[in-house]
C-alpha cells in the first residue's frame, strides 16, 4: 500500500508553512521505547527545528524518534482536512507562478538543490508529482531496521494515513493544465467523474484509482493494451491523450513516473508532458526537468504584445553537481549527447505548441 500512495500529488503553497510550524509546537506524549529497547522520554517536537536538521545536508543518517515522525503526520492531516475541506482528490490552483516537480525517488539532496535554486516553499509555490522515497517495497522492512516493532508498525501507519488524504490531480489555471498524480486513466467518462474521487481510500480497490496511479503512454499503442511492463493498470496511444484533453476541456496534462535521461519527456504532440526530478537516476549524469508556469503578457505573429496575457511554460533543468560539470556550453553539450532512442521522439526543447523558440529563450540551465 505504501507504494500506492506514494505516488500521489502533494501540494505546497504560500501562507501554508506556518501554519503548519504553529501547529506543530506542542509537546507530544508518554513515554515509548526506542529501537535499542530502552525507555526514553518523547522530545518536544518543535516543526523549525525539526526542517533545520534537514536543511543542512550531510553524509551522516539522520536518526529520528519515532513521535517525530508520528506528530509530523498527525499535524499534516490536521493541515490539509483545515485547508482541502472538501472530499475531492483534485485540488484546484489558481496562483501562479508554479514549480511542478516530478518524481524525486529519495534525493533529498536534490530536492535541497530546487529549493535553494527556486526559493523555499512558503515564498514559492510548488507541487510535487508523486514518488518522493525509493523503496520498491521495502520502506516498511527500512522503518524495521531504525525502531522496534511497535513503532515501526506505527510509524508505517500513519505515513500511509497521510498519504491517503494527498489529491491525486490538480487542476491549474482554470482548468487549463491538468496535472495527474502520475497517469491518465483509461475510463474518465465526464470531469465531473474525475472531480469527485474520494481521497482517502485504497487504489486497489478503485480500477479508476490505480489507473491513474500507473497507467503510461506508449506511441506504438493504439486506444488501450495492458501495462506488461508494469504488470498493472495499462498503455494508452495519443489518441486518447487527445480524447481526454477535448472531454476535459484541458490544454496539457503534466505526469510523472517515468524517467527520461533529459529530464522530460513530450508525448501525443505536446499536449502531454511527463517530468522527472532525480538527477543521476536510471543513467549517470542524467538530469531532472522542473516545468515552471506563469502569467505573462501574450505576443502577436510578430512579436508584439496583444494586450492579453498568457500562461507561459519553461522548463528548468538539473544535473548532478560536480566538479566536472560546471559551465553552460558543457551542460547544453551533454544534455544534446543523450541518445534520441532512449527518449520520446518528441523531446524536444520546444514551447508547448507555440514557437520552438520557447525554452530555448526561458531555458535554465543549473550546475551549482
Amino acid at each position: 500500500m505504501a507504494n500506492d500512495n506514494t505516488a500521489r500529488t502533494a501540494v505546497s503553497v504560500y501562507g501554508r508553512g506556518a501554519g503548519a510550524s504553529t501547529a506543530a509546537r506542542a509537546s507530544v506524549g508518554p513515554t515509548v521505547s526506542t529501537n535499542s529497547g530502552d525507555s526514553a522520554k518523547q522530545p518536544t517536537f518543535i516543526f523549525d527545528r525539526f526542517l533545520e536538521r534537514h536543511l543542512r545536508y550531510t553524509k551522516k543518517r539522520i536518526v529520528y524518534h519515532p513521535s517525530e515522525i508520528t506528530t509530523l503526520c498527525l499535524t499534516a492531516e490536521v493541515d490539509f482536512k483545515k485547508h482541502y475541506k472538501d472530499e475531492s482528490c483534485v485540488v484546484k490552483i489558481k496562483r501562479l507562478p508554479l514549480y511542478i516537480v516530478g518524481d524525486i525517488h529519495g534525493n533529498w539532496r536534490q530536492l535541497l538543490r530546487v529549493f535553494n535554486v527556486l526559493g523555499l516553499p512558503g515564498d514559492k509555490a510548488y507541487l510535487f508529482l508523486g514518488d518522493y522515497i525509493n523503496a520498491y517495497y521495502g520502506f516498511r522492512e527500512e522503518l524495521k531496521t531504525r525502531f522496534n516493532l511497535g513503532d515501526a508498525d506505527s510509524v508505517y501507519k500513519h505515513i500511509n494515513s497521510v498519504f491517503r488524504y494527498l489529491p491525486l490531480c490538480a487542476v491549474v489555471a482554470g482548468e487549463k493544465i491538468l496535472l495527474k498524480a502520475l497517469k491518465l486513466p483509461r475510463d474518465i467518462v465526464a470531469q465531473q467523474r474525475d472531480t469527485t474521487l474520494p481521497k482517502n481510500f485504497f487504489p486497489q480497490e478503485h480500477p479508476l484509482d490505480l489507473d491513474i496511479l500507473w497507467a503510461d503512454p506508449n506511441g506504438d499503442v493504439d486506444g488501450f493494451e495492458y501495462n506488461e511492463a508494469r504488470q498493472s493498470s495499462v498503455w494508452f496511444g495519443p489518441q486518447e491523450v487527445y480524447a481526454t484533453c477535448e472531454r476535459l476541456g484541458v490544454k496539457l496534462i503534466v505526469r510523472a513516473h517515468q524517467a527520461f535521461n533529459r529530464g522530460f519527456g513530450f508525448f501525443a504532440g505536446k499536449r502531454l508532458v511527463t517530468l522527472f526530478g532525480a538527477t543521476d537516476y536510471v543513467v549517470k549524469g542524467s538530469f531532472a526537468g522542473i516545468l515552471h508556469l506563469q502569467l505573462g503578457k501574450a505576443q502577436d505573429k510578430k512579436g508584439n504584445p496583444n494586450g492579453k496575457d498568457e500562461i507561459q511554460a519553461g522548463i528548468i533543468l538539473f544535473r548532478p553537481a560536480t566538479k566536472e560539470t560546471k559551465g553552460k556550453q558543457k551542460f547544453i553539450q551533454e544534455y544534446e549527447n543523450f541518445p534520441e532512442a532512449e527518449e520520446d521522439e518528441e523531446t524536444q526543447l520546444e514551447i508547448l505548441g507555440k514557437v520552438n523558440e520557447f525554452f530555448l529563450v526561458h531555458l535554465k540551465f543549473v550546475d551549482t
